[in-house]
């Protein structure tokens, strides 16, 4: 703890793309920072929505927090909660870590709901997200840097499938997410996937 006074999560299946200047903003004046899985309605498939309802309303594969007493306070909360009830069950709405947070802007004060469209891009927010890319970055939507894209579920021999599970878009109907996609997967290969996998 000593000298950390701003800390960010990222899950290992998450490419930085960007600088996260924006991230840091977001601490100045919040003890925690969250990304919702959607900002708009899936109206082409509803059952998108319905699946955001059991796995929560924010990704867990990212969190920020400062060394604000608010942000400990949520910590210790959260820490209790999935030592205790961390697990996942459908029948009793729970799904691990992740669907505790959807309490933390109604427990917790100072926290920010980041909704830029570049962070924490993934399978479920593909309905609301195009990538393109300029000749220093990817852009999302045409107008703003991606920053980091959470490549849950991908498989290196996927083919062109997005993530495990998910078929509302693939790399066929999705062709502006291959060059990216093969990037990353490329990338696994070379840092000993196959290796690992074995383990």
């Amino acid at each position: 703890e000593v000298g950390v006074d701003e800390l960010i999560y990222f899950d290992p299946d998450i490419l930085i793309c960007s600088p996260v200047d924006l991230i840091f903003e977001a601490l100045s004046t919040n003890a925690i920072v969250l990304t919702p899985h959607s900002t708009s309605p899936n109206t082409a498939c509803p059952g998108g929505e319905a699946m955001l309802l059991f796995s929560g309303v924010f990704n867990l594969g990212f969190l920020a927090v400062s060394r604000a007493v608010e942000a400990k306070r949520f910590l210790a909360w959260w820490e209790e909660r999935c030592l205790t009830l961390g697990y996942q069950e459908r029948m009793s709405g729970l799904f691990v870590d992740q669907k505790w947070v959807n309490l933390v802007p109604c427990f917790f004060d100072s926290v920010c709901v980041l909704k830029h469209p570049g962070c924490n891009v993934a399978y479920w927010n593909l309905h609301e997200r195009t990538l393109e890319i300029s000749p220093t970055s990817w852009v999302v939507n045409g107008q703003v840097p991606l920053i980091f894209f959470h490549f849950s579920g991908i498989s290196v021999d996927g083919g062109n499938t997005i993530s495990r599970g998910f078929d509302q878009f693939d790399l066929v109907s999705r062709p502006d997410l291959r060059e990216l996609v093969e990037l990353y997967r490329g990338n696994l290969i070379r840092h000993g996937i196959r290796t690992t996998n074995h383990w």
